[in-house]
Order: C-alpha cells, then structure tokens, then sequence
C-alpha cells in the first residue's frame, strides 16, 4: 500500500568540533511510500533542516600555519532528498517494525553563528582544503509504525544519516581527531494512507 508521510526531524552533529550528539536542532520531512512486496516499501523523502557544533576548547593544531582562522563552532543548512527501501521485520495488528537503508543527496551550508557563508572563506581551513556542497548520503535506520486504520497511522524513524562528507563543520585537516562528521536523526511523522 501507499501512504503519505510528514513529520518533524531532531538531528544532531558529531565530528571534529563535537565529540557526541548532545545539540539537537529540528528538521521537516516528507515523502511518499510505496509497498514494492509484501515485506518491503520504497520511499522517497525530502528533509531540511539546521545541524551546529561548537568546541570552546579547540585549538589550531601545532604544526598548522598560525595565519588560519578556524572556527570554534558552527552551523550547517541542509536539504536532503533521497530513497530508502524499509525491509519488514515485525507486523502485529497495527504495528510494524522495519530495518531501512538508502541513498540521497545531501546539499549544505557551513555558517559561522554570526551567519557568514564559510565555504568561500578559504582562511578557516588548510590552505589545501576546497570541498563541494553537495554529498552523498546512506541512510541507515529503524522505523516503527502503528496505523490506527488504514488511512491514518503514526511513525518514528531513528538512525544516522552517513553523510559521505568530512565538511558539515567546515574542516578536516585541522581537527584535532580524525573522526568524520556524522548526523544521527529521530523522525516522529503522520502517516496517511493513499
């Protein structure tokens, strides 16, 4: 069966200038879901939303040119668009559990909190250091649903975003650790069958 979905997104960064997911930020979502076999549904979303970091600790690392600016802490603009095929695990009465994995296209924006666009602003990171601003994405989460009746149903969605960028802060060789950006996100949405 189809069905409509709409819902609201926390969504919260960790990487170099934020060892957890402790800022949470809303987002939107929608989308439509297409059951392709009986224990699988296709969907395809759109999100946008807002993810920030910030590190009063950081420093630039020793061996950096001491001419560089990085920033402390940020935040990101994305709109993300992408499919997701939801393998059935668990149904019972109006309950299902599903494991999801997909593919998107992540586009964002680094801002200082002052708002002034980072990409362009080459002084904040290695001299080395261009990047585009748009990624790839592979979703991987799990969903829960309980229709109430076939037209109307509630949902939560969990996992993380696996953004295939090391640039949602605006930086990679002058962290101070290695670890890549990641984005876990939490989808509560109403459900509206076609």
């Amino acid at each position: 069966p189809k069905h409509l979905f709409a819902g609201l997104n926390m969504v919260a960064y960790k990487g170099a200038l934020q060892d957890s997911y402790k800022r949470w930020t809303p987002a939107l979502q929608a989308g439509l879901s297409v059951g392709v076999r009986k224990n699988m549904n296709l969907t395809f979303g759109l999100a946008f939303g807002q993810v920030i970091g910030e590190d009063r600790s950081y420093r630039l690392p020793a061996t950096s040119d001491v001419s560089l600016s990085p920033v402390n802490r940020f935040k990101t603009n994305f709109i993300s668009i992408g499919a997701e095929f939801q393998f059935k695990a668990l149904e019972y009465k109006g309950f299902k559990l599903f494991g999801s994995l997909g593919l998107g296209l992540f586009n964002f924006s680094p801002k200082d909190f002052e708002g002034n666009e980072l990409v362009n602003r080459t002084r904040t990171r290695s001299r080395s250091e261009d990047y585009g601003q748009n990624a790839l994405q592979f979703p991987i989460q799990m969903v829960a649903q309980y229709w109430f009746n076939p037209k109307l149903g509630i949902g939560f969605q969990g996992g993380w975003l696996n953004v295939n960028s090391r640039y949602l802060d605006n930086m990679d060789k002058l962290a101070n650790n290695s670890r890549g950006d990641t984005v876990a996100v939490f989808r509560f949405q109403v459900l509206a069958g076609l």
